[in-house]
């Protein structure tokens, strides 16, 4: 019974490494899209300095 509970153990924190991993690349793709935005809006403001354009949505 106690390898039985161990093997459970080991499953839970097999599931916790993973939605912690999920946690960690949602956070990166959140920064990257601030990131994509904040600069989007820059390339708005100033339209005539830099050469790329708005995507379409």
């Amino acid at each position: 019974m106690h390898i039985r509970g161990e093997a459970v153990i080991s499953e839970n924190d097999d599931s916790i490494d993973a939605v912690n991993e999920l946690l960690r690349k949602i956070s990166i793709k959140e920064t990257q899209l601030k990131i994509a935005q904040e600069s989007n809006l820059i390339h708005t403001a100033e339209p005539g300095f830099l050469t790329t354009h708005r995507m379409e949505e």
